[in-house]
């Protein structure tokens, strides 16, 4: 079996089990978009795959390890599901229900694919995603069958690259997810008993799970450092774009609950995950903090540029602090006078790997695509970022300031990551409000001598300890040499 090709792998599963009504779940019209070929000239390994295909947009249908070990989750599924008059091709139709509108989701790359085939590949990658992200989340299995092939899939966790996670192409539609968690549900015997004696225990659970397979690839994904008091549910230092083996703690969904509360007030709170389009979605809205689109967002038609923000260490020689304390893109503000300490331009902390640069073209890109793009912090954020680090006392500045924690070696690499993150992408004529603000304020500061004067008095006299002690040396030789002038001159008298 393991020979064969994934699609003729599909088409021999046993075809048992009862006639079925397609399953009913939210099916909103989504879309899975292609990256435009100008985009991917100019950068090609952005939107290059690692070895994870999903999705229906270039599937080579190669039988790649993982596409094998996709087929062998299917296998483990099939011979719990026979058990029960039921078969593997009765769990990809519920799965699917209309194929037609996985169908939209793709546009014309499905037209290679017959209803079957789009059947069976999309179950199988939805199946795929859930299990991958239900293991990760503290090495847990929906059914007890899934425990024989762990050990494989430890090793399938612990060689895959991020990368393929972020990539715009390659998502699978969130309804598809929540059918797969649902289907897993009822096949679980202790679901069923549960469902005796509490009619809505069911829909229930598929969300709480759906919430937590979220939550985890939030957590695992995001790159954006968590503020302080919620960095323990946090999982960072997994080096090159690899997973971490280390557990979730217990109490981390929790703790993000309270964090998303905090951080994203959009209603229905406990659904803000789940109502996400896919994935890459729900990162974006992790990000930025809150949904495409967003209503209460409010955009300016400003002729401001922001190519106009100077480096990090012009801001700081003219008392602006880059300090890397914001959650979100959408708590980024210019704050404090600047009169007698230094104002502080609050950007989110970003860790950067080997794997960041395709992570935030792809974020960028789908900013720019959904919805025309009629939202830009994103992308407005990674020209800031361009234009706040240029060279090596740039990056210096920032790393000090906790905006940058780089785990790649080069230098030059992460100072140049801003810039190839922007070929294709286009800065929003009309700019958020959050953006406007900090630019008009940045150049009133910029503008205001007495606050440039406090900087460079401060710098020049008080900035390092010996120009300190020198300083005052000399008020006080100042002063005793005018006092001896002093006695010298008006002697006195007995």
């Amino acid at each position: 079996m393991m020979e064969e090709s994934i699609l003729e792998m599909a088409r021999q599963q046993l075809k048992h089990g009862n006639q079925h009504q397609a399953l009913q779940v939210d099916t909103a019209e989504c879309t899975i978009f292609e990256v435009p070929g100008l985009v991917r000239a100019k950068s090609p390994t952005s939107f290059q795959n690692k070895g994870i295909e999903l999705g229906l947009h270039y599937r080579t249908l190669k039988k790649s390890q993982i596409e094998i070990f996709k087929i062998e989750i299917a296998q483990v599924l099939h011979s719990k599901l026979v058990k029960g008059n039921s078969s593997w091709d009765h769990f990809a139709q519920k799965v699917l229900g209309d194929v037609s509108i996985a169908r939209r989701a793709y546009g014309v790359s499905s037209a290679k694919f017959s209803d079957e085939e789009v059947q069976n590949l999309l179950a199988l990658d939805a199946l795929f995603l859930v299990v991958f992200w239900k293991f990760v989340n503290g090495g847990r299995f929906f059914l007890k069958e899934f425990e024989a092939i762990a050990g494989r899939l430890k090793e399938i966790v612990s060689g895959i690259d991020k990368t393929d996670f972020f990539l715009i192409e390659n998502q699978v539609p969130m309804y598809l997810l929540q059918s797969v968690v649902r289907q897993l549900c009822e096949t679980d015997e202790k679901t069923e008993a549960r469902r005796v004696s509490d009619p809505s225990f069911l829909d229930t659970k598929v969300e709480d799970e759906l919430e937590m397979i979220l939550y985890a690839a939030v957590i695992h994904l995001n790159p954006f450092k968590y503020p302080e008091n919620t960095r323990s549910v946090t999982l960072h230092g997994c080096l090159n774009g690899s997973f971490c083996s280390q557990q979730i703690p217990k109490n981390s969904r929790q703790r993000l609950h309270q964090y998303l509360k905090s951080a994203y007030p959009i209603e229905p709170l406990e659904k803000s995950l789940i109502n996400c389009q896919h994935l890459l979605d729900c990162l974006y809205r992790v990000v930025c903090g809150h949904l495409l689109p967003f209503k209460a967002e409010k955009h300016f038609n400003s002729d401001i540029e922001l190519e106009n923000i100077p480096t990090a260490s012009r801001l700081e020689a003219i008392g602006v602090r880059v300090v890397g304390t914001a959650p979100t893109l959408n708590d980024i503000k210019l704050s404090g006078s600047g009169y007698l300490r230094s104002a502080k331009l609050e950007l989110p902390k970003v860790a950067l790997y080997d794997y960041s640069a395709a992570a935030f073209h792809n974020l960028a890109l789908h900013e720019q695509l959904a919805l025309g793009g009629q939202s830009g912090e994103l992308r407005c954020y990674l020209k800031c970022m361009a234009c706040l680090c240029t060279n090596a006392s740039d990056l210096r500045v920032l790393s000090e300031q906790g905006v940058i924690d780089s785990h790649i070696t080069s230098k030059d690499t992460v100072i140049d990551i801003w810039d190839q993150t922007r070929k294709g992408i286009f800065t929003p004529l009309s700019l958020p409000s959050n953006w406007v603000k900090c630019n008009r304020r940045i150049h009133q500061h910029r503008n205001a001598r007495l606050k440039r004067w406090r900087q460079e008095c401060w710098t020049l006299f008080f900035a390092k300890p010996w120009t300190l002690v020198s300083v005052l040396a000399a008020i006080i030789l100042l002063f005793l040499t005018a006092t001896q002038a002093w006695c010298a001159v008006f002697p006195r008298q007995s």
